[in-house]
């Protein structure tokens, strides 16, 4: 008879983009927060099973040497704001207008920066072209940064780069023309269009506000098969004893991450996504059940707690943190103690939780 340990894994393996835009708000907002867990941060979850037979305690059960995992999605985001409109008189000169540019993703961004005259306006600007400047940390414009001046923008010499939760300062400076009749008030429109640059899929141009959800190949390794290991090799009647464990990653939005009746089997490893583990302990012995089974699992950091339950244990009790939970404020660990799984039978354990 043996015991052991082998996983499997559930992700959904689906490529995706998510593009919306919005119209752009006259005042940098007040905070410009990325969403979630940075990309490629590799979520890691281990327990621990220890059971008697006969009142004879077992060797212990664990996935710490090879816990299940999982790596985050990048999450693209790129806000595109006007400051505000510049007032202006006929022939001047080098008139500004100016932007925000904020990474609210979960890893790095690159941009490529275009600026264009908006049709149907009553004049076209003159000249018009790209300054940019990448803000101090503040959050709070100035028109220089510890020492640092505007850079003219050339796309074929100029790489933008943003780091998450940063700004880039950018100022389209443009000649206007001559009126020709006066007294007349007219308006020009100038767009600011930023292109997120990922090397894995095709440049995908935000106008104004945008978000791109995206799958791809994580640096670390999902999953790594099955493993397994022998009860021991006394000749004793002991249990044929094996816990199967998997993960899932469901809604992106966690649309009723709490609800276990609730299936959704889908989505993506970025931030707001719903991930249940689910732990599967089966006593294949035609005779001997489990005594005082005791398992424990601190949940990632990474996660907030939604929910769990077991069923199929003849008796324990489950010991869960409160709903939403924060992983890395509080311990979010999980255990149920003092259970018994008969003869031939399988308990199992789903726990719900949601990625930050």
């Amino acid at each position: 008879m043996t015991s052991g340990f082998r996983k499997t894994l559930l992700v959904s393996s689906r490529r995706a983009a998510l593009l919306c835009l919005a119209s752009t708000s006259l005042f940098l907002p007040a905070t410009a927060q990325a969403k979630g867990t940075l990309a490629d941060t590799i979520v890691e979850m281990s327990f621990s099973l220890d059971y008697a037979l006969s009142g004879v305690n077992q060797n212990a059960i664990s996935n710490a040497d090879d816990p299940l995992t999982f790596v985050v999605d990048r999450f693209e985001s790129v806000t595109v704001s006007s400051m505000g409109d510049t007032e202006v008189v006929p022939n001047a000169e080098d008139q500004e207008l100016l932007f925000s540019v904020s990474n609210t993703g979960n890893d790095i961004q690159d941009y490529v920066l275009s600026v264009e005259s908006v049709l149907g306006s009553d004049f076209e600007v003159e000249n018009l072209e790209i300054f940019f400047l990448a803000d101090d940390g503040d959050g709070v414009y100035t028109e220089t940064e510890n020492g640092r001046e505007f850079e003219l923008y050339d796309e074929s010499r100029n790489q933008v780069s943003s780091n998450v939760d940063g700004i880039i300062w950018i100022s389209v400076r443009g000649d206007m023309p001559t009126q020709t009749v006066m007294g007349v008030e007219s308006q020009a429109e100038v767009k600011l269009n930023v292109t997120v640059v990922n090397p894995e899929t095709s440049n995908q141009t935000i106008d104004k506000t945008g978000q791109i959800y995206m799958a791809r190949s994580s640096s670390g390794e999902i999953g790594s098969g099955t493993t397994g290991s022998d009860v021991g090799r006394f000749n004793l009647s002991s249990a044929n004893v094996d816990v199967t464990t998997s993960l899932a990653l469901h809604d992106d939005t966690s649309a009723n991450c709490e609800d276990l009746s609730l299936l959704f089997n889908r989505g993506l490893a970025i931030p707001g996504a719903c991930v249940e583990y689910k732990y599967n302990f089966n006593n294949t012995d035609e005779t001997h059940g489990l005594e005082d089974i005791a398992f424990a699992s601190t949940m990632n950091p990474n996660f907030l707690f939604m929910a769990a339950d077991v069923s199929g244990f003849s008796d324990g009790a489950l010991q869960i943190p409160d709903l939403n939970t924060d992983c890395a404020v509080t311990s979010c660990k999980v255990a149920f103690n003092a259970a018994s799984l008969p003869p031939n039978s399988t308990g199992t354990l789903r726990v719900r939780v949601k990625l930050k």
